[in-house]
């Protein structure tokens, strides 16, 4: 039975119409695919529903799980209410989609056509869509971005979403938003900002204030310090508005597209139309105990004291694991979660040290099982290199029978009809063989990454393993650590007397890197 799914994905458009009463856009879609799959007699087996407008795969995780499924021949078809809904994304992006369709052989079924990826003229209308798709996005995101500004310098506000302090509204008898104060987090906000500058308190000091009297942020249950200092750098509480304050940069690192948004000097900062929280000059005064915190001189490094530093996390609440030194409470040094409503309890940081050498021991005494299956990748690259040696003589042959079909062509052996049946049919295998060589070498590749990882690894857990109780040296004892080590999932669930070691040690090693 051939299978068949639908992708439904609503896009900024889409958010913007709804908001003002157009309707769930996904049902919509959704009733017009179900109708369009009745119609053809197809039976919808999987439906994926992208609920996130993001510009790039990427950020779709949706999209990157049906990729995935039709890259492993799963559908005959995908049914869309457009190309467009595929990628919107940059060349790259839209490359991979039309490639993944193309070699899998799977159709895309919108309600005005079906595209076969391997059909020449369907495979160029596909990405000519793809390619109008990605100027109609630039295009929108042009107008939107101009018209976010605009609102700024007419001083309202350009989010849907509200600062700790406010509550967005719609603005009477013209288009845009402002903000309203909310008066129990307002009374926070007034508190950071005495805290900070009449009374010179830290930012971590005024978090646990707050979290003592009662005030809760929006998105967590405690003020962090960094929630802290975010209220303290906008200028939103002194009435203004901004706009890219945190303007998204994009790198490119090994490979990979990296996201950030660093903290801009040169923003857009206007008078908003919204009550200010505090006066202008008690946020001057907190803006430049800021910037002059920033730029003090540093103070010197303080020398590391726990050797198990950034590398243990807490299996419960996620937070790095600190280390806590000995004194009145506790006859040693303790690991211990910083996040005071956790209740993964404490352990002897001695006792853990012990665990992950152990540990490290056992990964020593499997090397003759590794040293088993780096035979076995070795054998298996002699395999994929034969493969390709066969494949690259198949390719040869399929190329010879390709110019012999132009040949034929020419001495009037083939009609133009049986010419372009046969070159393309010679053209599809090409394509198929070329990719396939491809695939194994990556694999190729990929195994002999791992040979050389292990190589590297297992010198370095032998020398830890040796070494690591005779130095005294905190630092000297992390950086080995990390050279084998990811990191190192924690869990404690009783304490007392009798339970100092009832812990749970789960050690990621770096060695699949």
């Amino acid at each position: 039975m051939e299978l068949y799914a639908q992708y439904l994905r609503k896009s900024r458009a889409d958010m913007e119409a709804e908001q003002h009463g157009a309707g769930e856009t996904l049902a919509r879609h959704k009733y017009m695919l179900d109708q369009l799959a009745n119609s053809m007699g197809i039976v919808i087996s999987k439906v994926y529903k992208e609920i996130v407008s993001g510009e790039t795969i990427s950020d779709r995780p949706v999209m990157q799980q049906l990729l995935q499924d039709v890259e492993a021949g799963m559908y005959k078809g995908v049914l869309v209410v457009e190309v467009e809904r595929l990628a919107r994304g940059d060349t790259i992006d839209q490359g991979i989609v039309s490639q993944t369709f193309k070699y899998s052989n799977t159709q895309i079924i919108t309600p005005t056509k079906v595209y076969n990826p391997n059909d020449e003229f369907d495979e160029e209308y596909f990405e000519f869509g793809l390619f109008m798709s990605r100027r109609e996005y630039k295009t929108i995101n042009r107008r939107i971005q101009a018209g976010r500004i605009a609102s700024v310098k007419e001083g309202k506000y350009p989010s849907h979403k509200a600062p700790f302090g406010y509550r967005v509204v719609k603005l009477q008898n013209e288009k845009g938003y402002t903000l309203e104060i909310i008066e129990h987090e307002a009374d926070a906000v007034r508190k950071i900002f005495d805290m900070y500058v009449n009374k010179l308190e830290g930012a971590t000091t005024i978090a646990h204030t707050l979290n003592a009297l009662g005030y809760k942020p929006r998105i967590s249950n405690i003020f962090s310090t960094q929630a802290i200092t975010a209220i303290l750098d906008n200028p939103v509480y002194a009435g203004y508005v901004t706009w890219e304050r945190r303007k998204e940069v994009r790198t490119m690192q090994n490979g990979i597209v990296k996201k950030s948004r660093p903290r801009s000097h040169n923003y857009i900062k206007c008078k908003g139309r919204h009550q200010a929280i505090i006066d202008e000059n008690l946020w001057e005064k907190a803006h430049e105990l800021r910037t002059n915190k920033r730029i003090a001189t540093p103070r010197k490094s303080k020398e590391l004291t726990n050797p198990l530093c950034g590398l243990i996390y807490c299996t419960k609440c996620g937070h790095k694991m600190q280390r806590r030194p000995a004194g009145s409470r506790q006859p040693a040094d303790v690991i211990m979660c910083p996040n005071n409503e956790c209740n993964n309890y404490a352990s002897y940081m001695s006792l853990i040290e012990k665990d992950i050498i152990e540990v490290l021991c056992d990964w020593i005494d499997k090397y003759s099982i590794c040293s088993k299956q780096d035979n076995e990748l070795t054998l298996n690259i002699n395999t994929l290199n034969n493969n390709i040696t066969a494949l690259n003589k198949e390719l040869s042959t399929t190329k010879e029978q390709l110019n012999n079909a132009y040949n034929f062509l020419e001495r009037g052996i083939y009609t133009p009809e049986v010419f372009f049946e046969r070159s393309a049919a010679l053209k599809d295998k090409i394509n198929t063989i070329e990719q396939n060589i491809h695939n194994i070498q990556n694999e190729i590749l990929k195994e002999q990454k791992q040979q050389q990882a292990k190589l590297n690894f297992l010198p370095k857990v032998k020398t830890i393993v040796d070494c690591y109780w005779e130095l005294d040296n905190a630092k000297a004892k992390n950086d080995m650590l990390k050279e084998v080590i990811d990191h190192i999932d924690y869990i404690k669930e009783v304490k007392g007397r009798g339970h100092e070691d009832d812990f749970k040690l789960t050690i990621y090693p770096i060695i699949s890197k």
